[in-house]
């Protein structure tokens, strides 16, 4: 995405830091906001700066447990949740399931496939908005 286009919304990240550089060209692809941290309690500020589009959280992250993602997937603010991890099993699969999120990636995070599930979750928000003001008419 080229940097004079506007941007679509914001992505809201908890991973370690090795992961900033493909969150940062996969966010930009879809043109959103990258807001990246490494802290939850950084991320929990966030998540009361406003909307999010997005948040990606890694499960490999420190302190970060089902309750946890529950209460951060409740929030208003957290839009649609995608969860990482550096392995895939089914305890993470029923995660995934019974927090509601929109995927769960494999930790190295690929930027081609996350910027094709970014990009599904802009045009998922973007008809969403459509539909809304629709309604209200």
């Amino acid at each position: 995405m080229s940097k004079s286009s506007p941007l679509r919304g914001r992505l809201l990240a908890l991973t370690s830091p090795p992961a900033k550089s493909v969150l940062a060209r996969a966010a930009d692809t879809a043109g959103l906001e990258l807001i990246h941290t490494t802290a939850l309690s950084a991320l929990l500020e966030s998540l009361g700066e406003g909307p999010s589009t997005a948040t990606l959280l890694s499960l490999a992250v420190e302190l970060l447990d089902e309750a946890i993602v529950q209460r951060i997937a409740s929030e208003s603010n957290s839009g649609n949740l995608i969860l990482s991890a550096p392995d895939v099993s089914m305890e993470r699969a029923l995660l995934m399931e019974r927090v509601g999120a929109v995927a769960l990636l494999r930790e190295p995070l690929d930027e081609s496939e996350l910027a094709v599930r970014l990009e599904g979750t802009v045009r998922v928000v973007e008809v969403g908005a459509v539909v809304g003001v629709i309604d209200q008419e």
